[in-house]
C-alpha cells in the first residue's frame, strides 16, 4: 500500500498547494493584461522597425525634415514625421467632408489595376473597409448564419454577400466559417441555401466576440432563455445484460 506523507508535514503541503493554486488564479486574472501589453509591445517593435529612423521609410522622413531642421537628422525626422501626419489628417477632413466614396472608389481602381499590387490591394481593402465599418452595405450583409451538416450537427459562420450562387449543384450562398480564437483564417464555403439560418439581432461583433472567446462568451441570441448547461453530460444508458446461453 502506498505510504502517504507523515502527518508533521501535511500542514507544508496544504500550504504549497494553496499557494501555488493562489499563484495560478493571480496569473488568470493579469493574463488578459498580460496578452495585451505583449501584443502592444509586438506592436510598438514593429512600427519602431517600419518607419523608425534606421528604416528606409524613417531615411525619407529624415530626407524630408531636413530642409527645415538645417542638416540635424533626428530632428528632420521628427519634422518630417509631423508633416506626414498634418498631410494624412488633412487628406481624412476632406475625403470625410467631400468625396470620401468617390476618393475611396478612385484610390481602388487605381492601385487595383497594378499588376500583381492589385491582386493583393483590392481584397485587402474591402475587407479593412468592411471592418472599420466605412462600407454599410458590405458590414451588413455579413451577418451571422447557422450552417447545418446533418446529423443535428450545426456551425457559426459569416453571410459574406447577399449573392446567390450556382455551380451546378443548386442555388448557394458564400459563408465564411472562421477558426477560434484566432477568426482571421477559416474555410469559405459555398452552402446551399436551405441548410442556411441567419441568428436574428447578431452583429458582426457579437459573432467575432464568439469566436474570439472559444464559446465561452455567447451572445443572448444564441442562448436558451433561463437555461443552464447540466454540470454533467448525461450518463449513457447502461446496456441489458446479455442472455445466458442455453444448456446444451
Amino acid at each position: 500500500m502506498p505510504v502517504g506523507p507523515p502527518a508533521c508535514q501535511r500542514p507544508l503541503i496544504d500550504g504549497i498547494r494553496r499557494f501555488l493554486g493562489n499563484v495560478g488564479a493571480g496569473f488568470l486574472t493579469l493574463a488578459p493584461i498580460l496578452v495585451t501589453l505583449v501584443i502592444l509591445d509586438w506592436l510598438l517593435r514593429a512600427t519602431i522597425e517600419f518607419i523608425g529612423p534606421q528604416s528606409f521609410i524613417g531615411q525619407a522622413f529624415t530626407a524630408i525634415g531636413s530642409f527645415i531642421a538645417g542638416g540635424r537628422p533626428l530632428l528632420g525626422y521628427f519634422i518630417g514625421v509631423a508633416l506626414l501626419i498634418a498631410a494624412i489628417s488633412l487628406l481624412g477632413a476632406f475625403v470625410q467632408r467631400q468625396a470620401r466614396d468617390a476618393f475611396a472608389n478612385g484610390l481602388d481602381n487605381l492601385l487595383g489595376s497594378v499588376p500583381l499590387f492589385g491582386r493583393i490591394y483590392r481584397p485587402m481593402a474591402q475587407l479593412v473597409r468592411s471592418m472599420t465599418g466605412d462600407t454599410h452595405a458590405e458590414m451588413s450583409a455579413m451577418r451571422a448564419v447557422v450552417i447545418h451538416f446533418g446529423g443535428g450537427v450545426e456551425s457559426v459562420g459569416f453571410l459574406t454577400s447577399s449573392n446567390i450562387f450556382d455551380v451546378g449543384q443548386g442555388p448557394s450562398m458564400m459563408v465564411l466559417v472562421p477558426t477560434a480564437p484566432v477568426p482571421f483564417g477559416g474555410a469559405l464555403m459555398l452552402v446551399p441555401v436551405e441548410k442556411l439560418r441567419t441568428i436574428p439581432g447578431m452583429d458582426f461583433e457579437e459573432t467575432a466576440k464568439l469566436f474570439l472567446t472559444m464559446g465561452t462568451v455567447a451572445p443572448p441570441q444564441m442562448l436558451t432563455p433561463g437555461g443552464t448547461a447540466p454540470a454533467a453530460p448525461p450518463a449513457a444508458p447502461a446496456s441489458a445484460p446479455a442472455a445466458p446461453p442455453k444448456a446444451g
